[in-house]
């Protein structure tokens, strides 16, 4: 297995993982008081963007040849660290207000 066939399988396995999470996170939205979907929405659509634009150049790296794709290895990793940034917040912020939600008054 090449390096560039080695790393392309490592952000697979990354994204993949991280699109269970995602949809994890979906459901809990979608089970959320009405004041707080919002917020968690406007969650969900920054994850999407991230998602996107982190398959989208991963795409364009399995397009690059032998010779070019590392030039590309660095847009995908910022791509992906972007996404992971993203589901990191959403998830604080789903935990935070469930915690909220939890307190007694």
């Amino acid at each position: 297995m090449s390096r560039k066939e080695a790393y392309q399988e490592k952000i697979r396995a990354r994204l993949d993982k991280w699109q269970a999470e995602i949809e994890k996170f979906k459901a809990q939205t979608r089970e959320s008081k009405a004041d707080a979907k919002i917020e968690f929405y406007q969650q969900l659509d920054e994850l999407t963007h991230s998602q996107k634009t982190a398959q989208r150049k991963l795409q364009e790296l399995r397009r690059a040849s032998s010779e070019s794709w590392a030039e590309l290895e660095a847009g995908v990793d910022n791509a992906v660290a972007a996404l992971h940034q993203s589901l990191d917040r959403a998830q604080q912020k789903m935990r935070i207000t469930r915690q909220k939600s939890t307190v007694p008054r």
